[in-house]
């Protein structure tokens, strides 16, 4: 049973003569005492006095424009304002993907900075890598040539070289047509050149000369790789058909 004479529990602020939109400021705020409610009211004078210029309003909305937002933080005027290290034309398209992210132009030269040296770091990888994967081929491709070759290893390696040495083909050279045709492959291809021709005079049917650039031999190499019956008579050693694929090879080496 319920007793009509208890009343409700005394609060802080009763004695203080205040009307009930304010006490129920007090509950909203929940103010324990008159000392937090002076201290809320210092930290509000700290924004009061500022310039509204100091703050930001930002957007509501999942499509909102915080273009303002990002100018006040520092993004240049235009995407030209970013000091890039270069103006190439993929600098110029960073520069209108940082803008459009809303970069600042300090943001900006920290991300291309990043970007150059992962590039490097990537190249260097990707090098040591290859080089890596090459040497591999190399080491299987011996081993396969001793087995082939048997105690005529030695006499072959030579006649190669000197077919080599005739061709005037360099060693980036070597491995670019080793890429193309393969390393065990290319080198019998050499041999066999080697055996039909007299090693003391230079090899014929053969010019490192050509108009094409480094890209046209890479698409005419691609051409003739899909050509079965080209490739059948450089599986054949055919002489001109070798040294079509040699003399595109060399034209990849830039």
């Amino acid at each position: 049973m319920n007793d009509e004479n208890q009343t409700p529990e005394t609060q802080w602020y009763d004695s203080l003569g205040l009307d009930d939109e304010a006490k129920g400021v007090i509950q909203t705020k929940g103010w324990q005492d008159a000392g937090s409610i002076i201290k809320s009211y210092r930290e509000l004078e700290k924004f009061s006095g500022r310039d509204k210029s100091d703050f930001l309003e930002l957007p509501k909305g999942e499509d909102a424009d915080y273009s303002s937002v990002w100018n006040k933080l520092g993004r240049p005027e235009n995407p030209d304002g970013y000091e890039l290290n270069d103006d190439q034309e993929i600098t110029k398209s960073a520069r209108q993907a940082f803008y459009d992210a809303g970069l600042t132009k300090k943001q900006a030269s920290q991300l291309q900075e990043w970007f150059e040296k992962y590039a490097v770091d990537f190249d260097q990888a990707a090098r040591a890598k290859r080089e890596e994967e090459l040497d591999n081929l190399h080491k299987t491709a011996l081993e396969n040539l001793k087995k082939d070759w048997g105690a005529d290893f030695d006499t072959n390696a030579e006649l190669c070289k000197t077919a080599v040495k005739n061709l005037g083909i360099t060693d980036e050279q070597l491995d670019a047509i080793g890429d193309i045709i393969g390393l065990e492959k290319v080198t019998k291809m050499f041999l066999d050149l080697a055996q039909r021709t007299d090693a003391d005079k230079p090899l014929t049917g053969y010019e490192s000369g050509g108009k094409e650039t480094p890209e046209q031999a890479k698409a005419r190499i691609a051409e003739l790789q899909a050509d079965s019956a080209f490739m059948a008579k450089v599986a054949a050693n055919d002489k001109e058909a070798v040294a079509e694929m040699i003399r595109l090879a060399n034209l990849t080496v830039e």
